[in-house]
């Protein structure tokens, strides 16, 4: 047990003495998970059934800074400097995950991921920015430490979060064939002849309002802001070492359940037929994960031409048949040209 746990004293100042002195994952583990639930909570909040939309409004919890302070260390093994009162939750997250480690990062990344059905955030501005922040502190301890499949799930979200800003208005559209506000070029407005005046005035304004609303272009209420927008910078996603070993990562993860229902298959791979559906399963899996893994690097900023010849250069790695290989060719370049 936490000393001080049972005598009413702070969980979070005993956590983090255990941490310091070394501690047990196990309270670790909650310590992060807590603040990590917390924060994807202030990023998502979630309205009670019948509770009005406007009660929802996010505004910033009343965090435990201490207990914030936990949530990257990890590996810290001397006692945590003081956090500043004036860092708000976002600082204090990236500022631990500096001496962070996997159990951090997968704590924070499993809070979050649990809310990528909402996809939208509910938290303004201030959040959005929030987020951004913490995962580009995220990312760059990820390359640091080779942390592939954190920097790959952290990738996932910021394609999926995003934040609903009303659009800005239309430009407006000019009326007049000679672009001078009132009637004859140069004609002061206000002071033409035969200006209609009264109930005739009031007629005109609205026919040429009518005329700008029909000629402006449509705009959707809200324009979206993805948390990539404001990490597509982050040196991670030009390190093509990054995107191999990402290629790799995603085979595993694929193969690994097809190798356990299939033992029996590989045990009698003498078979023609056995081979040839195994190593179809094989290619498959290669073409599709290729093929994702392209797409977010072309989303992520990587020029077009260096993912065609990185997605060419693994096809033929992993030995991927003449036809897979030329409509992988063709699907890369047909979304080359959707996205633009």
């Amino acid at each position: 047990a936490e000393p001080g746990a049972e005598d009413g004293a702070n969980p979070s100042a005993a956590g983090e003495g255990a941490a310091a002195g070394g501690g047990t994952i196990e309270s670790l583990t909650r310590m992060v998970r807590n603040s990590s639930e917390n924060f994807a909570g202030y990023l998502f909040p979630r309205r009670a059934w019948g509770e009005p939309a406007a009660a929802t409004k996010a505004t910033p919890p009343a965090y435990d800074e201490e207990q914030l302070r936990m949530i990257c260390s990890a590996r810290t093994r001397a006692p945590l400097p003081p956090v500043k009162t004036t860092l708000d939750a976002g600082d204090v997250l990236s500022d631990r995950l500096e001496n962070g480690g996997t159990i951090a990062r997968a704590g924070l990344l499993h809070a979050l991921n649990r809310f990528r059905p909402s996809n939208a955030m509910k938290s303004g501005r201030t959040g959005y920015d929030q987020l951004a922040r913490v995962l580009r502190v995220l990312l760059d301890c990820a390359g640091r430490e080779n942390d592939v499949k954190a920097a790959k799930t952290a990738m996932m979200l910021a394609q999926t979060f995003h934040l609903d800003e009303p659009s800005p208005p239309a430009l407006p559209v000019e009326l007049k064939e000679d672009g001078a506000p009132g009637g004859a070029e140069g004609e002061p407005e206000g002071e033409q002849e035969g200006e209609p005046e009264g109930e005739e005035a009031e007629k005109v304004e609205d026919e040429e309002a009518e005329k700008v609303r029909r000629s402006s272009p449509e705009r959707p209420p809200h324009q979206r802001l993805f948390v990539k927008d404001e990490l597509i910078d982050h040196p991670v996603w030009k390190d093509e070492n990054f995107w191999a070993e990402l290629v790799k990562v995603q085979l595993r993860e694929v193969l690994a359940p097809l190798a356990e229902q299939d033992k029996s298959l590989i045990d009698k791979t003498h078979r023609k037929d056995t081979r040839r559906e195994l190593v179809l399963h094989v290619h498959n899996a290669v073409f599709g994960q290729l093929a994702s893994v392209g797409h977010s690097m072309l989303e992520l900023g990587y020029a077009h031409g260096k993912v065609k010849d990185f997605v060419a250069h693994h096809a033929l790695q992993y030995k991927l048949p003449r036809q897979q290989f030329d409509d992988l060719m063709e699907h890369m370049e047909a979304f080359n040209v959707a996205a633009a």
